[in-house]
């Protein structure tokens, strides 16, 4: 999926935003894809690169903590608060996608398959086998 393709979706789901946040840089990715033992698709990282054109009616979690940010929590804040504080969370699972009622959308570190997350439930489903499959079935999973 290129660029295009993102946004042709992102149309669809989102109404045009004039911000303008910080955009993760290529040492920024590499930390974190160290950190989390996770090698993100480029989809993805073309997702975030779009934060700031499109408001998104999701709590996209942040690659970098900056001032100029959407204002969510980050990747790792997000994992790693789910790690001390939920002895059932998949150590394999990176969430990208906050719910906002304890559920996520994550990644496998295994496939970088999308999972579900069911924080009442204490346990995951999975939702598409990549990235840009997961973003084709969004304008569903919103009710668009």
């Amino acid at each position: 999926m290129n660029r295009d393709e993102i946004e042709k979706i992102l149309q669809q789901i989102c109404e045009s935003d004039s911000e303008s946040y910080d955009t993760p840089s290529a040492q920024d990715w590499a930390s974190l894809e160290n950190n989390l033992k996770i090698q993100y698709s480029e989809e993805y990282k073309l997702f975030i690169s779009l934060l700031g054109k499109y408001e998104i009616p999701l709590m996209v979690l942040n690659i970098i903590d900056s001032d100029n940010s959407t204002g969510d929590d980050t990747v790792k804040v997000a994992y790693d608060y789910e790690q001390q504080n939920n002895s059932l969370w998949p150590s394999t699972l990176i969430p990208f996608i906050d719910i906002g009622n304890g559920d996520y959308f994550c990644f496998s570190c295994d496939d970088l398959a999308v999972h579900y997350y069911y924080h009442d439930k204490q346990k995951t489903e999975k939702y598409a086998d990549n990235f840009s499959d997961w973003l084709k079935q969004l304008p569903e999973f919103l009710d668009v």
